[in-house]
């Protein structure tokens, strides 16, 4: 066909054919969610504090890699309202730039806290 996709026809049995319809359009936001960041603080858990919207999709995390350009964009007055309560501060990339996302297990955080602290 013209967008060089193969040429799929449906048959009688089986599960229903799934293909990558097309590319994203949409930007990518990543979000601080703040108050995971007091809940972690409050009660001494590592739960993931960076959200990233792709379309319908959200992930958290713990770290983000971004491999492209982005932009940081704080709007006091118009917030974001794809998140709870309307971020005013995000980090946005082009929908082409590939983002890493890092979980850390609890092990792990531990040995990041500096020594002395508790």
């Amino acid at each position: 066909n013209s967008r060089g996709m193969p040429e799929i026809t449906p048959g009688r049995r089986g599960p229903q054919g799934t293909w990558n319809k097309g590319f994203r359009t949409g930007n990518t936001f990543i979000h601080v969610l703040r108050r995971e960041i007091d809940h972690n603080r409050d009660n001494g858990t590592s739960l993931p504090a960076i959200s990233v919207k792709q379309g319908d999709r959200n992930d958290r995390c713990h770290e983000v890699e971004i491999l492209g350009n982005c932009k940081i964009v704080y709007r006091p007055h118009k917030p974001n309202k794809s998140q709870a309560g309307g971020a005013r501060l995000w980090i946005e990339t082009e929908p082409d730039v590939e983002i890493i996302r890092k979980y850390f297990r609890d092990t792990e955080l531990d040995k990041n806290q500096p020594q002395g602290s508790s």
